[in-house]
């Protein structure tokens, strides 16, 4: 066969492959739009057919009301009026009229038979129609009979009600005729709920009619009774059957309905029949029973309602029939204008496809030989049968040197023999592999190449080719690798970076948790780095760094992980120590060679550190605390005078527990205002608060108390002590504004000062934000400052103590003798006042030595002209002596204690006379 279309030309071929199946659609075309146009025409009769049902509804209706009056005209004469059953008849005809004027309907003479056909089929369904509209015409023609013999009085009850029924159950069975030959199952189901309500109206209808001739008639037979509950009964069958096809919308109209008043009426008459028929053929029960027009005239309402409900019913049946059909008659004519079109178009595209292949083929031979990508073609059996230009240019082989050999020729050696054995598996599994690889290139230049690989495979599934297409990544894969290594390595230093060290921490100790085998962790911070790289700038501090880690890789073992977490924080991991005695060794031998003179440029540094030991142990689950138990252990040695090494104990990290845990319910007193201060009087000779010092205290909700001597320390090396200090000078400010109001203030508020907070930039600047805010006048603050304070940037806190100075702000000197004192600033700044420390104050009536000093500054500060204030007084011969000395102001518990300041207010009007308002 396949010989025998090689005879014939591509474009044949062509033409015949792709003539075949423009056949086929031609053909399956046809058939849709016949199916197409079967649909539209059913959805027709079947709008015809609901019309037919909605005409048959209203003409039964008007029936049924006629059945009711016909029937109480029988059983009450004239008691039941006549106006009734004259008006009921009245509308029967005008429906009867329309029904019969329907121009679809066709009525059949008495002559004309239906024509039988074979149940099943669509002319049996239609002759069924005909049939029933023929008895219903044989029928409506004996109407005129009937209603005289009902006004003789000639015709009985059943015999009216039979002759009603029947038409009205004719007329109720149209709307299930050619219900099970529509292919909508929508419209099926409400074809079905609508007969369904039909029948249920007309068992309503049956039921108004019997009940009306019974309460006409007064009373009721045997029959009467059995019919009445066989419509009862049937009433809630066909009630049920509706429920079950009605939709939502629907079905819940009818609830209503059965659950409205008019039903509830209804209800309560059959419950009083049921309770009240003691023995038929009786006499009614009088006075609890309606009268038969009352009764009429409530049942013919809720016809009247579940008239409009199938109304509503029908009106959507009829709505949605009509939808389906626009729908479908407007699929049909755009199928029948689309359909040539979509011919049309595919012999177009037949032509086009046609045409354009030749000029694929060519262009995929330029695309083959003229893309950057290598691309290189080979047999089932793996060899090489074609390449193009860009695979000569990236291997430098042509064409004619690989012909025929197989693709091993690049091979590398750096993939393994399990790499291809992989590659080969994926590639017969999948057809397809992708990755990188790297190959060699003829003149033996290593090359990394994104390789991917297909396989070409006949109709039976076998492979029969495979091609190759690679481009060269070699730079990529480089700069990838220069980045992987910057991403895990510190650019200055070279060694490893944080992320590095967690990696191999976490790694090794698993495998020490495995071979049981020692590990340690050496955290190393270089002592007073920072001043070297403050002071000579980041280039030498940088070179330093350098040389640091030159020095500390020298002591490495094989396995050990140096890295650089940043600043001049260093790591090491040593791995498999027999016991923790080897860490100890290491860190010893590494702070020698720290000490070491390093050479950099024109200078010289002898640098020391201070080392952190963190030994592993069963205990540890986070190789992260190994870590974080090393930092701690470093600290601890910083605290022990640096230039050693400390090891980490559970101790250890209990405290720092507890200082974590301070620092963080510190935070919480200063936002939540569990801060209060206490002010202490400084006194004169003659008795008088000179001045107040402002003292912070720390009300703890839990722990009580906490004396400032724990948590100002703490807050001075975490920082927090700046917005403890603003706070502090925020209230003091208020509260001596407060007690210069009422005149209980002579002199000044003393406020401690922090020398981080008067190093700030913004602290002068805070300084006038506090004192125009509180409205408190300089004249009442003054400032103590501890001798550090001075020694740190003197130059720049001369200016600061200057411009306070000039703002009228007073400053003193606190804890005057025990740091650093040079006797220099006390000439040259502008300082006020010299607090003698208590240490000085406690030992200067036993220790000579103290006394000395004592009586040497109190001298010195006279010739300066300076205020002296004796600290810490506690007993009249402190008090007696220092004043003998020549001190003039006392602070203490002699005369107060720190006080808040509601209980200063009370102290200062009984020890202090006010100040005058000249003042």
């Amino acid at each position: 066969m396949l010989h025998f279309l090689d005879r014939f030309s591509l474009k044949t071929r062509l033409l015949v492959a792709l003539g075949m199946p423009l056949v086929a659609i031609v053909w399956m075309t046809t058939m849709s739009a016949l199916s197409r146009y079967r649909g539209v025409s059913e959805l027709q009769e079947v709008e015809r057919f609901s019309r037919l049902t909605i005409q048959a509804a209203d003409l039964a209706f008007h029936l049924q009301y006629e059945r009711g009056a016909s029937l109480g005209y029988l059983g009450g004469g004239e008691d039941f009026s006549s106006d009734r059953l004259s008006a009921a008849r009245a509308n029967t005809d005008q429906h009867l009229s329309q029904f019969l004027a329907y121009r679809d309907l066709n009525f059949p003479t008495d002559s004309q038979e239906p024509r039988s056909a074979q149940d099943g089929s669509e002319e049996a369904d239609a002759a069924s129609v005909r049939y029933v509209l023929t008895d219903i015409a044989r029928n409506l023609r004996r109407l005129s009979d009937i209603r005289q013999r009902i006004d003789d009085f000639t015709s009985s009850d059943q015999e009216a009600l039979d002759y009603f029924s029947r038409i009205n159950l004719q007329l109720s069975s149209l709307s299930t005729r050619n219900i099970h030959n529509v292919q909508y199952a929508d419209i099926a189901l409400q074809f079905a709920a609508l007969h369904a309500l039909t029948m249920y109206r007309e068992l309503a209808g049956q039921e108004r009619g019997r009940i009306s001739y019974i309460l006409s008639d007064g009373i009721i037979t045997a029959d009467s009774w059995t019919e009445l509950l066989e419509l009862w009964a049937k009433q809630r069958t066909y009630y049920t059957v509706f429920l079950e096809f009605a939709d939502t919308e629907h079905g819940e109209q009818l609830q209503a309905l059965v659950h409205g008043q008019r039903h509830q009426d209804i209800t309560r008459l059959r419950q009083i029949l049921s309770e009240h028929v003691v023995a038929i053929d009786s006499p009614l029960p009088t006075g609890i029973l309606p009268t038969a027009e009352e009764w009429f005239s409530r049942q013919s309402d809720y016809i009247s309602q579940l008239k409009v409900a199938e109304d509503n019913l029908a009106a959507a049946i009829l709505s949605q029939t009509i939808n389906k059909r626009k729908a479908a008659s407007f699929e049909l004519w755009h199928y029948l204008v689309i359909s040539p079109l979509s011919i049309l178009t595919a012999l177009i595209l037949l032509y086009l496809i046609t045409r354009s292949l030749y000029l694929r083929l060519k262009l995929a031979d330029i695309i083959f030989n003229h893309t950057h990508d290598g691309i290189m073609v080979t047999d089932h059996q793996a060899n090489i049968i074609d390449t193009n230009q860009a695979f000569t240019q990236i291997t430098n082989f042509t064409r004619e040197e690989v012909e025929g050999k197989n693709p091993r020729i690049l091979h590398s050696g750096i993939q393994q023999p399990d790499f291809y054995k992989k590659l080969w598996q994926q590639l017969l599994t999948t057809g397809t592999w992708k990755g990188e690889v790297w190959n060699r290139r003829k003149d033996g230049e290593l090359y990394a190449e994104l390789l991917t690989i297909s396989a070409v495979h006949d109709n039976s599934g076998k492979p029969t080719n495979y091609v190759a297409i690679f481009s060269d990544v070699t730079e990529q894969v480089m700069m990838k690798q220069r980045l992987v290594h910057q991403a895990t390595h510190d650019m200055l230093t070279g060694l490893g970076n944080r992320a590095l060290f967690s990696d191999r921490l976490a790694h090794d100790v698993e495998q020490a948790n495995r071979t049981e085998k020692g590990l340690a962790v050496l955290f190393i911070d270089l002592d007073e780095f920072k001043p070297i790289n403050d002071s000579l700038g980041h280039r030498i501090g940088d070179q330093l760094l350098i040389s640091v880690a030159n020095r500390l890789q020298q002591d490495l073992r094989a396995g050990d992980t140096l890295a650089r977490l940043g600043g001049d924080e260093f790591v090491l991991l040593l791995t498999e120590l027999g016991h923790p005695g080897e860490a100890e060794e290491i860190a010893t031998r590494l702070l020698a060679l720290l000490n070491k003179a390093h050479k950099i440029g024109k200078y010289e540094f002898h640098v020391s550190a201070s080392i952190g030991i963190a030994i592993h142990h069963a205990g540890i689950k986070d190789p992260g605390e190994l870590l974080q138990h090393a930092d701690m252990a470093m600290y601890k040695a910083k605290q022990q005078g640096r230039n050693t090494y400390q090891f980490y104990t559970d101790n250890l990290d209990s405290k720092l527990s507890q200082r974590i845990r301070m620092r963080g319910e510190l935070q919480e007193a200063i936002e939540l205002g569990q801060l209060s201060l206490h002010y202490q009087p400084m006194m004169n000779g003659q008795g008088e608060a000179e001045g107040l010092e402002a003292l912070v205290r720390w009300h703890h909700p839990e722990k009580g108390l906490i004396s400032p001597a724990t948590f100002i320390p703490m807050a001075e090396e975490t920082g927090q002590i700046i917005p403890l200090s603003q706070w502090v000078m925020r209230q003091a400010c208020l509260d001596a504004r407060e007690l210069a109001e009422k005149r209980l203030l002579k002199g000044r508020v003393a406020i401690n000062l922090s020398p981080l907070q008067f190093h700030r930039p913004d602290f002068l600047n805070t300084l006038r934000s506090v004192l125009e805010e509180t409205k408190l006048p300089t004249k009442h603050l003054e400032l103590e400052l501890t001798e550090g304070i001075l020694m740190r940037d003197t130059d720049g806190a001369i200016d600061t103590l200057l411009t306070l100075n000039s703002m009228g702000v007073k400053t003193s000197i606190d804890d005057f003798g025990t740091g650093f004192s040079s006797l220099s600033y006390l000439r040259s700044l502008p300082i006020d006042k010299i607090k003698i420390d208590r240490s000085f104050v406690d030992s200067a009536m036993g220790d000579y030595k103290s006394a000395a000093i004592c009586h040497t500054i109190i001298t010195l500060c006279k010739h300066l002209d300076l205020k002296v204030v004796a600290e810490g007084i506690e007993t009249e011969e402190q008090h007696d002596y220092f004043e003998q000395l020549g001190c003039g102001v006392f602070q203490g518990f002699l005369f107060a204690k720190p006080m808040p300041l509601g209980s200063l207010l009370t102290w200062l009007k009984h020890n202090s006379r006010p100040v005058s308002s000249s003042r």
